[in-house]
This record gives structure tokens, sequence and C-alpha cells, in this order.
């Protein structure tokens, strides 16, 4: 299977388990908040994970990384700007 494919897949995993998640905490009728803090925050972090997935999947569709080399440069939000940056430059889109 296309490498982009597969990040893309495990992506749309990621947001299906943070959406599960989220329902999990339920949502306080009177108030409008959902009851669970811990659950949304996990959530939150589910979906972070998806986003970054997805951002690799973009980076290797445009030849920015490789597949082997995407998890031993992308490790802080800064190398992920440095590829966003790149990307810009290369199709301008920003």
């Amino acid at each position: 299977m296309d490498v982009k494919r597969e990040k893309l897949i495990y992506a749309k995993r990621f947001l299906k388990n943070a959406r599960k998640e989220l329902k999990k905490a339920g949502v306080d009728k009177v108030v409008g908040i959902y009851k669970d803090l811990r659950r949304v925050s996990s959530a939150s972090g589910i979906d972070y994970l998806a986003g970054l997935e997805a951002l690799k999947a973009i980076f290797i569709k445009f030849n920015l990384i490789d597949e082997k080399s995407a998890t031993k440069r992308l490790k802080n939000v800064t190398s992920y700007f440095e590829m966003l940056r790149k990307l810009n430059t290369r199709i301008g889109i920003f």
C-alpha cells in the first residue's frame, strides 16, 4: 500500500478514536459543557496526533521527506514548521 495512503488511514483512525473518547466524556445538559475533562484532554491529544500524521502524508506526497526519515526528522514542532515553509515555497499555498 502507498505510504501516503497508509498515513492518511492512520490519521483517520486517530480521529475516529478521538470522537469515541469525546463521546465518553458526556455533556452536562444544563451547563452545556463536557463532564469529564480528562477524556476531553485525551481526545484533544489524539486529534493532535491525527494532524501530525496527516502532515507527514502531505510532506511525503510532495517529496519533502521520505518515509524512512520522517520519524527521525520530525521530532518537534519546529521541524514541522520548517517543512511547512518548504512546502509553501514549493507550491505557494500559504
